[in-house]
């Protein structure tokens, strides 16, 4: 029963790539993501972790917004190797009717270093569907604070009779403070593009309440060490977009994610016209 569960979801997902005329390797990986993500909400453990990162906007806006190969979660609590282990041992076998079998044997874990200089951990481990081997990757940071609070939500599925994730994530406000935290810390160095991007399409696409933005950047900032610039930092500024390399990384970056965007200098200036106003109040707090 399971293999022909199995051989029916992969042809399902087959034409799902097909007509995304998309990779099927990557629609695989999404599809193991996913049920990586609902075996979590399942779990006994569901409570000690948020979903972060690209896969977020999956979720906002029910399309894929750039391809993503982990899942960018925060933990809570425990954070050693050998319990972090156990854990996605344990998620790895809680039993689904999606065709799907994750190996609690290949999972592993290492140490690693996430934003913020925060100390992180990686785990990696291999899932199987209808034969296809599938590697999943789940990155955990700690240490990080969010405003206003978790929201829960249920994660959209590719197979729509399968029942969805329902998963604790990060709101909006907390994903804009952390991405104009790493924005200001990088400065000129930074070639996180996907930053800008990001930035870009939440200040565009959303209604945001400015006093929980501020507060959020307040404490994002206070949490990571770092004092709140009263004016733009330069990687929000027309040195850096102007810059010749940062235009070039740009372009790549849009169009190895098949990203159509306005020029850096155009994105840049908008997201400073929305942040300057912010960052002063938020300054003087």
């Amino acid at each position: 029963m399971m293999k022909d569960i199995s051989a029916s979801i992969r042809a399902r997902l087959k034409n799902i790539a097909k007509e995304e005329q998309t990779d099927f390797n990557a629609v695989l990986t999404r599809y193991g993501l996913e049920r990586l993500l609902y075996r979590i909400g399942q779990s006994e453990y569901a409570n000690q972790y948020l979903l972060k990162g690209a896969l977020l906007f999956n979720l906002w806006y029910d399309m894929p917004h750039r391809p993503t190969l982990d899942i960018d979660l925060l933990g809570f609590g425990n954070n050693e190797l050998d319990y972090l282990t156990g854990v996605f041992k344990e998620i790895c076998i809680i039993s689904a009717a999606d065709g799907i079998i994750f190996d609690e044997k290949s999972v592993s874990a290492n140490t690693i270093k996430k934003e913020g200089g925060y100390t992180g951990a990686r785990i990696e481990l291999f899932a199987e569907l209808s034969k296809a081997r599938i590697k999943i990757q789940i990155d955990i940071g700690y240490g990080d604070v969010v405003t206003p609070g978790p929201i829960d939500l249920n994660y959209p599925v590719l197979i729509s009779d399968l029942p969805p994730p329902k998963i604790r994530t990060y709101p909006i406000y907390t994903v804009i403070a952390e991405k104009l935290h790493a924005i200001a810390l990088l400065g000129m160095a930074n070639s996180r593009l996907k930053d800008y991007l990001d930035l870009y399409v939440l200040l565009k696409n959303e209604e945001l309440d400015e006093e929980t933005v501020i507060d959020a950047i307040i404490s994002t900032f206070t949490q990571r060490g770092m004092t709140i610039p009263k004016n733009l930092p330069i990687g929000l500024t027309s040195e850096y977009s102007q810059d010749g390399s940062r235009q070039a990384m740009w372009n790549s970056f849009l169009n190895k994610n098949e990203v159509e965007l306005k020029p850096l200098p155009e994105a840049v200036s908008s997201i400073g016209d929305y942040i300057q106003p912010i960052l002063v109040k938020a300054s003087t707090r």
